[in-house]
């Protein structure tokens, strides 16, 4: 179970289906509830899913507050539809997988749409967080379908239901997005003045010059 200062952390995963709310599941980190929620829509299993966080304190109280509340889309926009052959994914076993050539090959090849459309490659959407966030905020059912699919195609090869396989790259993608945006904050940490750059640079230069007539020197000494 998820621990936040103390208290326990867990994330109800509820769909709606022909008028009725049924839990599907509960998991226990945020973004991969999220990520399995959104491809519960992205397949068709719900009309509508609602995400609730169950904060439970030291003295046992808890709090519950809904975190997310979405619908499945009317219709299917061509512009974040998927391409490629998810039996071309490799068979990643750990986030480090997930980074592969391969891996990023493949990806690429699922949003090559969306990816054409934003004007960037794979490679930069899994390493840039702006670019991650915007992919979560505007096309984040098109992650859940892209998993299902891969899922489908992997599950027989791994041995295992779809549904588990489904949870495992879920919890790489939430791995993944957790990397980022903690490098992203760390990265705006980092104290940076033009000024000084500019300063480092124009001595760099400056050394650089000094060593060239240096070994220009040498080299016409050693000639003659």
């Amino acid at each position: 179970m998820g621990i936040l200062n103390n208290r326990k952390l867990a994330f109800e995963i509820s769909g709606l289906k022909e008028g009725r709310w049924t839990i599907d599941c509960i998991m226990h980190v945020e973004e991969e509830a999220v990520s399995h929620g959104r491809s519960l829509l992205s397949v068709g299993e719900f009309e509508e899913i609602r995400i609730v966080r169950h904060r439970t304190g030291p003295t046992g109280f808890t709090v519950e507050t809904e975190i997310l509340r979405e619908t499945a889309p009317k219709e299917k926009k061509r512009s974040v539809a998927l391409g490629g052959d998810p039996d071309e994914a490799p068979l990643c076993q750990d986030l480090n997988g997930f980074y592969s050539i391969e891996a990023r090959l493949s990806i690429g090849k699922l949003l090559r749409r969306y990816l054409e459309a934003e004007n960037i490659t794979a490679t930069e959407l899994m390493h840039v967080w702006p670019y991650m966030r915007r992919l979560d905020d505007k096309a984040s059912q098109l992650i859940g379908a892209g998993v299902f699919k891969v899922a489908e195609a992997q599950a027989k090869i791994a041995d295992i239901s779809v549904r588990d396989r489904a949870t495992i790259l879920q919890r790489f993608i939430a791995q993944a997005m957790a990397r980022v945006r903690d490098f992203d904050y760390l990265r705006r940490k980092i104290p940076f003045s033009l000024t000084i750059w500019t300063a480092r640079c124009d001595a760099w230069t400056r050394r650089s010059a000094r060593t060239s007539t240096i070994l220009a020197s040498l080299a016409s000494f050693a000639i003659s």
